[in-house]
């Protein structure tokens, strides 16, 4: 029986990427391969079935610590030094050297980019150097830098793996800078369920999910609250959160006087999250050159209607840069107010860009991801 290996940092982190990785185990599992999953920390698999639907299991787990750790041992500088070039190379020095699997697969390619025989990037690459406007991962510059080095020198000996990316913008990024062609395939999206809710029993409220972090851009809500009147709900998580970007949110909401209409909701439970998200009329995502964005698919297949920046994933693959559509793009706080005053004072255009967000969502399904993947790895194995 052919082998494979999917090497992830942390599948408890339960983020998009993870997603990402459980359906390439599935992906492979489906193929009829015995499939290994490779991982910093041994996985909750208890919890990870509550929190995703639908995937195959692995074969076999490997694991270089057995217990789980939280996220914020698993983003210490220090941390990602130890265990993430362990995770580089060892599945393919086992390769190398025993011949032991057909193949090998980093479903973390953001930083495990070689030498693996398939990379699946979820976000702007560690390799991209720190040289625009935007601080791609301010808490890791360093490590950021040693690893944009380390890859100039290795790319030149180690020969590159198929690339795949889960977006057109992500693509454009690895081809500009890297001269890497890569096959997009689009991360898979669990649809919200239940049926979606009408215009008329929802309520006059934006909805955003994010992690509280500063590059996720949320401190402009509060201003833009400031000339909307409609209410703003932040959905996050105090665990990986930045205290210093909480901090900077609460005090902009008292500073603009929109404590009346901002509200920050931290650790609620998914049904409740899902609730909120098919309750309110606009999902609003704040995050610029964003690689995808899941939540603003998920909550596109609830009906609610996305209002996103005019850069990156969200734009160029999710509403497909097309405004009016399937939702709206905006540049500047506001055209976001003004689109979001135009869609909660206009019933009929809601409900007509609501049904085409809806079947849009369709695109973004755990079932596309997983034959476009069984297509790829099927014609290498």
């Amino acid at each position: 029986m052919k082998k494979a290996i999917v090497v992830h940092p942390s599948i408890n982190m339960l983020g998009g990427a993870e997603r990402v990785s459980l359906g390439i185990v599935s992906s492979l599992r489906e193929l009829g391969i015995y499939t290994v999953l490779f991982t910093i920390d041994k996985t909750k698999w208890d919890i990870v079935r509550q929190q995703i639907n639908s995937f195959q299991p692995p074969n076999e787990e490997l694991f270089l610590v057995d217990r789980p750790l939280n996220r914020p041992v698993l983003i210490k500088k220090s941390h990602v030094l130890k265990y993430y070039f362990r995770l580089l190379l060892t599945p393919s020095l086992h390769t190398w050297l025993f011949s032991r699997y057909d193949l090998v697969i980093s479903s973390y390619g953001e930083i495990l980019t070689f030498p693996y025989d398939v990379v699946y990037v979820n976000s702007i690459p560690l390799m991209i150097p720190l040289n625009d406007p935007e601080e791609w991962v301010p808490e890791l510059a360093g490590f950021k830098n040693v690893y944009t080095k380390l890859y100039k020198i290795l790319s030149h000996i180690v020969s590159k793996g198929v690339f795949i990316t889960n977006s057109k913008f992500l693509a454009r990024i690895l081809y500009n800078r890297w001269g890497i062609s890569s096959l997009i395939v689009h991360p898979p999206v669990e649809p919200i369920p239940g049926k979606p809710v009408s215009f008329e029993d929802r309520r006059d409220i934006v909805v955003t999910v994010s992690r509280i972090k500063r590059g996720k851009r949320l401190d402009i809500i509060p201003y833009i609250a400031k000339y909307c009147n409609v209410r703003f709900i932040i959905i996050g998580s105090s665990v990986g959160s930045d205290q210093d970007a909480m901090a900077r949110l609460y005090g902009l909401i008292e500073k603009l006087g929109v404590r009346d209409k901002v509200k920050l909701l931290l650790d609620l439970p998914r049904h409740e999250i899902y609730r909120l998200v098919k309750y309110s009329k606009v999902y609003l995502h704040t995050m610029r050159n964003e690689a995808f964005g899941i939540s603003i698919a998920e909550a596109m297949s609830a009906g609610t209607v996305p209002v996103v920046p005019r850069s990156g994933g969200p734009w160029t693959d999710i509403i497909g840069e097309k405004n009016g559509v399937y939702g709206y793009s905006y540049d500047g706080i506001g055209e976001a107010c003004c689109y979001i005053r135009e869609l909660l004072g206009n019933k009929n255009l809601w409900k007509t860009i609501s049904a085409n967000t809806i079947t849009r969502s369709r695109l973004f399904s755990r079932r596309r991801f997983i034959e476009k993947i069984k297509d790829i790895l099927g014609s290498l194995i």
